[in-house]
């Protein structure tokens, strides 16, 4: 069994360097840090890549969720994971209890005609995880961000739904990123070429 997750906020430095230890100032330069970082105000900065064509999907192409699809967004969550700052295991909503399933249901529904995401969903609770090199440093951390269960039900709900449309988007080149089962030629050109040493 995992022992509970205890956070440290003893200290670590500033953007100028220097060593701050009081926890409402750590907490600051943590929230100022990841706050640069998400808004893109990072040195590692990426290149934009060029606009893609978009393809619309038409409303009448979309109706509400089902239950089923639903239920299957619901088989989809990863178990043992933390909750987010709803404090919902996923463990809980993959009981597979009719009525957590038809109230998640009409609430998602509810979502999808007014297309409106509840307050709720738009806070995740970023936890640092340390990378390697100096503790003190921000930057040797990646952040991960906790969100609503059911806000990622939605999401795989989502995700569902325009997998078949970016299937057509998508070039060959992004192999990658597409589930497995799609074969891709430039897949098929390295099986050839490791196959022949």
């Amino acid at each position: 069994m995992r022992s509970e997750f205890k956070p440290r906020t003893i200290a670590c430095r500033n953007k100028r360097g220097e060593l701050v230890s009081e926890p409402h100032v750590v907490l600051e330069v943590w929230k100022d840090y990841f706050q640069d970082l998400l808004e893109g105000r990072d040195e590692t900065d990426a290149p934009q890549d060029d606009p893609v064509e978009q393809d619309f999907i038409k409303d009448e192409d979309n109706p509400p969720p089902s239950i089923k699809e639903v239920t299957l967004a619901i088989k989809k969550i990863k178990t043992t994971r933390s909750a987010g700052p709803d404090n919902i295991p996923s463990e809980l909503l993959k009981v597979d209890e009719p009525v957590l399933v038809d109230a998640l249901h009409k609430i998602l529904v509810k979502i999808w005609e007014s297309e409106k995401l509840p307050t709720e969903w738009e806070v995740g609770s970023i936890c640092p995880i340390f990378k390697k090199a100096d503790q003190l440093e921000c930057r040797n951390y990646r952040g991960i961000t906790l969100l609503n269960t059911a806000y990622k039900i939605f999401s795989n709900l989502l995700f569902a739904r325009l997998q078949p449309h970016t299937e057509r988007v998508i070039g060959n080149y992004q192999c990658g990123f597409r589930p497995p089962k799609i074969y891709c030629r430039s897949n098929s050109y390295s099986e050839t070429n490791f196959g022949e040493n």
